[in-house]
């Protein structure tokens, strides 16, 4: 197995685990990291992405799968893709399902792969 593969495997168990303890193994401070959410949200550097990351993984009524459909690499970046099955519940307590996008870009930094792209996005279901 390819480092690549191994790291954006291992971002995908410790967002499932929530641990971020797991997930600061694949950031560095010193490295530049941009995340887009969902609904639109921009993170543009370490901190904002460690808050972020924090803060979700305090909340437990989530849970998440994910899926590698697609990994590519060369020399110095990769990029993984992840289908996602995200489970939580609305403001009422209703359970819900979405399909979740998770697109992983890595770069080599001093011999370590590090997360330094992190998009999430949604698939709508057109016949809802």
């Amino acid at each position: 197995m390819s480092q690549p593969r191994k790291t954006l495997e291992g971002i995908c168990k410790a967002i499932e685990s929530k641990s971020i303890h797991a997930m600061e193994n694949f950031l560095d401070s010193n490295e530049q990291i941009v995340a887009i959410l969902n609904d639109g949200t921009v993170l543009e550097n370490y901190d904002e992405f460690v808050d972020f990351i924090a803060e979700w993984f305090e909340d437990k009524d989530w849970s998440i799968t994910h899926d590698l459909v697609i990994v590519e690499e060369s020399p110095e970046m990769a990029y993984g893709v992840a289908e996602c099955e995200y489970f939580d519940k609305d403001e009422e307590g209703k359970p819900y399902t979405a399909t979740v996008f998770a697109n992983m870009t890595l770069r080599l930094v001093n011999d370590r792969w590090l997360l330094v792209l992190f998009q999430q996005t949604e698939l709508i279901d057109d016949e809802e």
